[in-house]
């Protein structure tokens, strides 16, 4: 970006953080204005007089009191209670409703009273037969507050709504955007109540997301006109008012504390809506060590909007990129992001931006970073992984970091500078130059990660075979800053799959040659896989596995897990599945497991983990699809976020129940080249045992997948002794499977 770019960036936010702040104060007085007019016409029906007598009445008091206008105006608009607003006739049109708000329900401290209240007030000329007030819980669950019209089976059943269950109701907690439904029998989610016509869902918004207002109708309703949404918003704004929604220890702000407890430097924001579309976001909170990049302190950015206080993240890229993550709950972040791009007379600096839905509103973290990313800090202890070296470039001045051991694989003094890009032309084989050409194609010009298998030809005269995976580093206005990425020295395996090959092609087609390859692959496949006799005991998990070849010897296949402790003291859980058989899915597994492990340790999250491994498996043996499922659990936090690709979900049995994890989205590896992939989070409770298994223990020809999971099911909800003879009982449903088995066992202490 150039000096003018910048400039003109600048004058436009400056622009914006002007436009916003007029259109702030023009909002508030709008809405003073409407108190007041609100007020005056309370007054016109309490004393019977004219608009301006009411007026001249309101100021007087206001007078007399020594309380604003306005303070005095919302007090008598909150007071008000029986004002008719609505037509008696039946059927509902655009001209039976008055442009007019409606006065509030009866100031009441009984959840029950406000609804019957509410259905008092909509259903005078609109035939409403129900009304529910929800309160929103801290843990995201709708807690019917009030009723008017349900059943007592209704109250049993819809008592507690948590936010995992897809009601209408969640739906407007999760959207902050209300429902109108002309015909309710077009839902597809459970219904409160025996009402098949029309409903609206409102949202409670006070000074955040305070609950649900739904108005049900027995009968379908043509249409909600304008009018009529006005009236009920309104309705539901007065309810959020009048109910004590704040008061006792739940309604606490706890979010304040929970945020400042996991979250070092960051704030807490509700969407700012004009219609269906967000215009702007509102700092609801900051946390106690919130470094903001002026030097601003909490108390002058708590309450202000968004495009006030930090107008880059108000526009283009990034303001879409906020929305997006509003309204799809897929975390967003940019690890060299310019003080600049987000506030224009910050200081020159770069920081990392981290931006997650939390609730109804979203989280952004913000950390100082320094622009050269360190590899010896990424990578930290990958040398006792064997034969993996980190390396990155510059793209500014084209300066290279290398950690030691990749000096040591290239054969250079480490006292050397590292070679430049295009230096290192002159250390591959002229035959892998055109795969260094696409490799670095990708990186520098496409921007994508890539990964390719070259030749090494060292000083010595010596040749090794070099995996390199690599990224590109990009800020949020898409500047290529630096890739960065890894050698690996696959030698070794490269010889053995020469040897394997020429066993292979050396084989006829005959049972006992047949055989011969299998055993093969199964002594490969057990060579490369963790030893299985004994428990391991990894940061206070106690890990078991099992593995069993299937009963045609010849069908043995690419199945693997993985157990291992990264630096950091993360774990790192996975288990796959090479499609296919014999020694091209057994020397492809070898390949997943070990770039798995390599990849593991540049502390990338699950979901890119498995973007990587895709990535590799295109490049390095196209056609060979695979699935997996990758975690990495957290000792100090107890939880494990994890992601899947096309793979079985896990399972988690807990107090002695067992249940099929939520699958986040993930198609199978070596498929899609741009595949993304979704992560999900489960905190592991002392007792909680998880258990990650392949296809083999549950899929059988002539036989339902879902009937074979419930028996899984039923299975792992038996109690068991202890860790070991529970995957023993396990593996059991593996007998009679035409598939090889692989089944991980994870129990927290």
């Amino acid at each position: 970006m150039t000096d003018e770019d910048d400039r003109d960036l600048r004058r436009l936010t400056e622009l914006v953080a002007g436009q916003q702040a007029e259109i702030a104060k023009l909002r508030t007085a709008a809405g003073t204005d409407k108190v007041l007019h609100l007020a005056c016409g309370v007054l016109v029906q309490q004393l019977h007089c004219t608009p301006a007598e009411a007026s001249r009445q309101l100021l007087e008091l206001a007078n007399r009191s020594g309380v604003p206008p306005t303070e005095l105006a919302a007090d008598l608009v909150a007071q008000a209670a029986g004002v008719p607003v609505l037509s008696d006739t039946r059927t509902v049109s655009s001209d039976d409703v008055p442009e007019p708000e409606p006065a509030a329900p009866r100031t009441t401290t009984s959840g029950h009273d406000i609804a019957d209240a509410v259905l008092d007030e909509v259903s005078r000329g609109t035939g409403a037969a129900g009304a529910i007030l929800w309160r929103l819980s801290p843990d995201g669950a709708l807690v019917l507050l009030g009723q008017s019209g349900l059943t007592s089976a209704d109250l049993a059943r819809f008592r507690h709504i948590p936010a995992p269950m897809d009601t209408l109701g969640q739906r407007v907690v999760r959207r902050r955007e209300a429902i109108w439904l002309t015909e309710a029998d077009a839902a597809d989610v459970p219904l409160t109540g025996q009402w098949r016509g029309g409903r609206a869902v409102v949202p409670l918004i006070g000074p955040t997301l305070l609950g649900v207002l739904e108005v049900c109708w027995a009968e379908p309703i043509a249409e909600f006109p304008a009018s009529l949404r006005r009236h009920l918003t309104s309705v539901a704004e007065l309810c959020a008012r009048t109910l004590d929604l704040r008061s006792g220890a739940d309604r606490a702000w706890w979010p304040e504390a929970l945020l400042d407890g996991v979250v070092d430097s960051g704030m807490f924001l509700h969407a700012v809506h004009d219609g269906d579309e967000v215009t702007d976001f509102q700092i609801d909170h900051v946390t106690e060590l919130f470094a903001d990049p002026a030097g601003r302190p909490a108390s002058q950015l708590t309450g202000q909007r968004l495009a006030a206080v930090y107008p880059g993240l108000a526009v283009r890229p990034l303001f879409d990129q906020l929305v997006s993550v509003l309204r799809s709950g897929t975390a967003y972040r940019a690890d060299h992001l310019r003080t600049v791009d987000i506030l224009p007379t910050a200081a020159p600096g770069v920081v990392r931006l981290r931006v997650t839905r939390f609730l109804d509103g979203l989280v952004i973290a913000l950390q100082a970073h320094d622009s050269t990313v360190k590899l010896g800090e990424m990578l930290g202890n990958v040398q006792r992984l064997g034969r993996i070296g980190g390396w990155e470039y510059q793209v500014a001045d084209g300066r290279a970091s290398w950690t030691g051991q990749t000096f040591m694989i290239f054969g250079v003094d480490p006292s050397d500078d590292p070679p430049t890009m295009d230096d290192l032309r002159r250390w591959i084989h002229p035959d892998d130059s055109p795969y260094l050409d696409a490799f670095l194609d990708l990186l520098l010009e496409q921007r994508q990660p890539a990964s390719t298998t070259i030749r090494l030809v060292r000083e010595d005269g010596t040749v090794r075979q070099l995996r390199a995976s690599a990224e590109p580093v990009v800020t949020a206005t898409g500047e290529l800053v630096s890739v960065r990425g890894t050698f690996q020295d696959v030698s070794s395996h490269y010889h053995t799959e020469i040897a394997l090959s020429a066993t292979q092609d050396q084989l006829a087609d005959t049972e006992d040659q047949m055989r011969q390859q299998a055993r093969i692959a199964l002594q490969l496949q057990r060579a490369i896989l963790p030893p299985a006799d004994h428990p391991l005991h990894l940061a206070g998990l106690e890990v078991v596995m099992r593995y069993q070849p299937p009963e045609e010897e010849h069908k043995v296949g690419g199945d693997w897990y993985d157990a291992l402790e990264l630096p950091g003291d993360r774990i790192l859980i996975t288990v796959g599945d090479v499609s296919g058989h014999g020694i091209h899915a057994a020397t492809t597994m070898v390949a997943m497991r070990n770039g798995l492990r390599g990849l593991a340790v540049t502390g990338a999250a699950p979901a890119q983990l498995l973007s990587w491994l895709n990535a590799m498996l295109l490049q390095l043996y196209g056609g060979t699809a695979a699935t997996a499922v990758c975690g990495l659990y957290d000792p100090g936090t107890r939880t494990m976020r994890w992601a899947r690709a096309g793979h079985l979900p896990p399972l988690l049995v807990r107090d002695g129940e067992a249940s099929m994890m939520r699958q986040p989205a993930g198609i199978l590896l070596g498929v899609k080249p741009d595949a993304a992939y979704e992560e999900a989070t489960v905190r592991l409770e002392p007792g909680d045992t998880l258990v990650m298994y392949t296809d083999g223990l549950v899929e059988r020809r002539r036989e339902i997948l879902d009937d074979r999971l419930r028996q899984l099911i039923d299975t792992a909800s038996r109690p068991v002794p202890d860790v070991e003879k529970f995957a023993d009982e396990l593996m059991l449903g593996a007998d009679g499977s035409e598939d090889d088995t692989c089944v991980l066992v994870i129990k927290a202490g």
